[in-house]
């Protein structure tokens, strides 16, 4: 009986040491996540543009900004974020643009439109943050940098 009960313990306890064993294993690192938006710089949505070309004085864009970060502009028109430059290419003339130089975004739009018609809004993605590239829509923007839309 005594024996019994040693082998019942001993099982025991090695099955103890076992599972305590597994739980303290960890397995490989994993790449590490963008960082929310903490190098990211986003400008509030931007309206007050006129006529058909504005010049938009951004002084975040400097020349190494523009050398080595990815600088989106976008426009909503209503409830629709499309990013710049957009062109439907349907022959209408209903395009807007945009040209990043340092200092500022010029905007431009086609002959029958008008800027004041839309809000913009800029997002610089330093270098490293983007990860595995540039987000494509302004949908999987906002969501991978935490930005609100």
């Amino acid at each position: 009986m005594i024996q019994k009960k040693s082998t019942v313990f001993t099982v025991s306890a090695l099955m103890c040491f076992v599972i305590l064993a597994s739980c303290s294993k960890q397995g490989p690192a994993g790449a590490t996540g963008p960082a929310g938006n903490a190098n990211v710089i986003v400008s509030a949505w931007t309206n007050g543009f006129s006529g058909t070309s504005a010049d938009w004085t951004v002084s975040p864009i400097t020349q190494g900004v523009l050398d080595s970060s990815a600088v989106l502009v976008y426009f909503q028109e209503g409830d629709i974020v499309r990013q710049l430059p957009y062109d439907p290419a349907d022959g209408s003339g209903y395009f807007v643009e945009d040209d990043l130089g340092v200092g500022e975004i010029d905007l431009s739009c086609g002959s029958n439109q008008d800027l004041s018609q839309y809000s913009f809004r800029y997002v610089i993605i330093p270098p490293g943050v983007a990860g595995t590239g540039v987000p494509r829509s302004y949908e999987e923007m906002t969501a991978r940098f935490g930005i609100a839309p």
